[in-house]
């Protein structure tokens, strides 16, 4: 039995893995289109930070498959639905008013919180409805209907839940194809079909089935084998492998994109192949860590990784609420600051946080319900107090009081406004320091200070060669149309020699801000010169990384977010004045 509980040790301490997968693709993911993740941290693809909500979903239908098998009987499904809803619904709760909170929503719509309350929001084609106050719990609205047919799966049998899945599968294909052609016709345009295909609950349901067929077949293992040799760990090594593996095929040859352009798909179906593609790998693995006793499930399973694992579900809640609140107590747009390391501190708080959530409310309100569902009613009343009692004697509430105020300060230490065009060049906000434009000139920094008569905006140049081209700052709406232009306050750019660093500024007026459209400035070069040697006129500088626009031509230096917060500032400082 001791041999059996280790190996969901190694499931549970994955579960921690994850988790981290989903927090770190939410702090990288380029939320406004502008090249950037959270913090001005760059950009990168997740698909695998994506596809790590289809390993929860095969997990679970795994645990639930490994744990209820031959206990779980129509008479008692009751009580397995009310212990699944006492398990996810009270940190559901908490982490939505929480949510609210830190928002600041002043005005809600009620019919929307009353379906997110009871769980049904990713049942609605519509981006608003499935992501509205905690955006997180579309994945446990999904993951109730998974708890809700589990039973229809496996009361019957193995030999019936085989035929269930086949069918399951044939007919989730043919939904797919059919909203791929809804989502084609004009007339369903206002639903959004595609996001459907990403979260609907019957479309994910053969990844929850796919991980109780792994239980099946981890149950039907001819001989359980509890000892450890080397190649269970070459076997663990390599099934972890697939995960990047498949993800790097997955982009490689573009598979996505195929299916998108297809003739035969589209955007829905390929958003749902994005997502459930790894269904398999996971299942692979999932397998391999239950039955194997090599070096990593013997890591996965230690104490601190296993309690990392359990604290996942509140983890996975927590995070995006504690990414909200620091952006927007802090105005990152004009500090000089490490990205990575604000990053680090959100990663840590969430940690923390999460720690003391599964400690104070996850764990005490399912032990409170459960007495309740048994009418032990005293019990229940006490369950808090007793709970709250003694974790605040362990040494993970202190642990995580100490982190959760190290984190602040050192956010605080980082957030440090640039207030001179001398910090330019120390400046490490990422989406303005060593920008390359072609091989012919390098932005080593810029700085958009707020004054009262509008926008000082100071850029840190080196030129590196001779550019046969004129730079351009360009006044853009949100769809990059270009609303106007503005020259340099002093023009020092053609008069500087190669390897030269200096500083160019320009002023945006007030009656130029007050043009609403206007939400970001770009800044670019463009020839109207010859190339003699070709007889064409020279081709416009790629901007190397950073928030691009214009065929990636244009250099974003104030994206949208920083212009709101750039206008605020104004707005204070001329109401300071009167």
């Amino acid at each position: 039995m001791n041999a059996e509980k280790n190996h969901l040790g190694a499931l549970t301490g994955m579960r921690f893995f994850a988790a981290m997968a989903v927090v770190v693709g939410h702090l990288v993911t380029d939320h406004n289109l502008d090249g950037l993740g959270r913090f001005g941290l760059t950009a990168y693809s997740t698909v695998v930070a994506g596809a790590a909500v289809s390993f929860f979903f095969v997990l679970s239908g795994f645990i639930l498959t490994y744990v209820y098998k031959d206990q779980l009987t129509y008479a008692r499904v009751p009580k397995f639905y009310y212990k699944r809803w006492a398990r996810i619904w009270p940190l559901h709760l908490v982490c939505l008013i929480v949510t609210i909170y830190v928002v600041g929503m002043v005005v809600i719509d009620y019919e929307m919180l009353a379906v997110n309350l009871a769980l049904l929001q990713s049942w609605v084609p519509d981006s608003k409805w499935v992501f509205s106050f905690n955006g997180v719990s579309w994945s446990i609205s999904t993951e109730m209907f998974f708890y809700f047919m589990f039973p229809f799966f496996l009361i019957g049998g193995q030999n019936r839940f085989w035929v269930k899945y086949i069918l399951l599968w044939l007919v989730v294909l043919a939904a797919v194809k059919g909203i791929q052609i809804l989502d084609n016709q004009p007339a369903w345009a206002d639903y959004d079909l595609e996001r459907a295909c990403h979260v609907n609950p019957f479309l994910r349901l053969p990844e929850f089935c796919t991980g109780m067929g792994v239980g099946f077949i981890f149950f039907n293992r001819a001989t359980p084998r509890f000892r450890s040799s080397p190649v269970d760990s070459v076997i663990e090594i390599a099934a972890l492998s697939l995960i990047p593996g498949f993800s790097w095929v997955l982009r490689k040859y573009g598979i996505v994109g195929l299916i998108r352009r297809a003739e035969w798909g589209g955007p829905a179906m390929a958003l749902w192949v994005q997502y459930t593609a790894m269904v398999f790998v996971f299942a692979i693995v999932i397998y391999v860590f239950a039955r194997s006793q090599g070096i990593l499930s013997k890591l996965l399973g230690s104490r601190g990784l296993v309690f990392l694992g359990e604290i996942s579900f509140a983890l996975y809640m927590i995070h995006y609420t504690v990414i909200i609140a620091v952006e927007r107590q802090y105005d990152w747009s004009l500090a000089n600051y490490s990205p990575l390391a604000v990053a680090g501190c959100v990663i840590l708080m969430s940690v923390g946080i999460a720690a003391l959530l599964y400690k104070l409310v996850e764990m005490p309100a399912k032990n409170a319900l459960l007495s309740l569902y048994s009418r032990q009613f005293k019990k229940a009343a006490m369950t808090f107090p007793v709970e709250w009692w003694r974790c605040f004697k362990t040494p993970i509430f202190w642990v995580c009081a100490i982190l959760l105020t190290g984190c602040t300060l050192a956010i605080d230490f980082n957030h440090q406004p640039i207030s001179t065009a001398n910090d330019i060049i120390e400046a490490s906000h990422p989406p303005y320091r060593d920008v390359e434009f072609g091989s012919h000139i390098r932005l080593m920094g810029a700085e958009a200070v707020a004054m009262p008569s509008g926008i000082r905006l100071s850029l840190v140049w080196r030129k590196q060669k001779d550019l046969e081209r004129t730079r351009f700052l360009h006044l853009c709406d949100e769809n990059g149309k270009v609303m106007g232009q503005l020259p340099p306050e002093k023009n020092l750019f053609d008069q500087a020699n190669s390897s030269e660093l200096f500083v160019e500024t320009f002023l945006l007026p007030n009656d130029k801000l007050s043009d609403s459209r206007i939400v970001s400035v770009g800044i670019g070069f463009y020839s109207e010169k010859e190339n003699p040697e070709t007889g064409r006129v020279y081709p416009m500088l790629v901007a190397k990384k950073g928030p691009v626009g214009l065929d990636r031509c244009r250099l974003n230096v104030i994206v949208p977010e920083q212009m709101k917060n750039l206008r605020k500032e104004i707005a204070r400082l001329n109401e300071g004045k009167k």
